[in-house]
C-alpha cells in the first residue's frame, strides 16, 4: 500500500511540465522503468487516467 501511495506521488510529479528537466527526476524514472515490481504499480496507478504522466514509456 505505501509503494502504490508513492507511486501515486510520481505520476503526480511526472505531470508537471517542468519535470522532464530535472535530471534527478529522469534518472528515478529510469529507476522505476528497471525494476518489473515498480513498472507493474506505475501502471496500475497510471491506469487510473492521471493526464500527462501516462505519456511515460515503461518499455
Amino acid at each position: 500500500m505505501l509503494r502504490r501511495s508513492a507511486m501515486c506521488t510520481v505520476v503526480a510529479l511526472l505531470a508537471v511540465p517542468e519535470v522532464e528537466r530535472s535530471p534527478s527526476m529522469a534518472d528515478f524514472a529510469n529507476q522505476i522503468r528497471t525494476n518489473a515490481d515498480m513498472v507493474s504499480i506505475y501502471q496500475s496507478v497510471q491506469g487510473g487516467g492521471l493526464g500527462p504522466a501516462e505519456d511515460m514509456d515503461m518499455s
